[in-house]
C-alpha cells in the first residue's frame, strides 16, 4: 500500500512536463517566466513541477 507518495505528489521535470504537454522543455521554462505554469525551484537552477499541478492545468486547458 501506498504511503501517500504516489504520483499525485510526484515531482516532474520539465522534459517530463514537455512529454505529457506535447512541447518542448524551452516551452515549458518560458511558461513558468510568462506566469503561465507553475514551477517550483530548488536552489537557483533546478526546476521541478507537481504532478497534480500539471495534471490540473492539462484539465484547465486542453479541455
Amino acid at each position: 500500500m501506498d504511503a501517500g507518495g504516489g504520483e499525485a505528489n510526484r515531482l516532474l521535470t520539465a522534459k517530463e512536463v514537455a512529454e505529457r504537454l506535447g512541447v518542448s522543455a524551452y516551452t515549458v521554462k518560458r511558461w513558468v517566466k510568462m506566469g503561465k505554469l507553475q514551477g517550483v525551484w530548488m536552489g537557483s537552477q533546478i526546476l521541478r513541477f507537481e504532478s497534480e499541478t500539471v495534471n490540473r492545468w492539462v484539465r484547465l486547458h486542453r479541455s
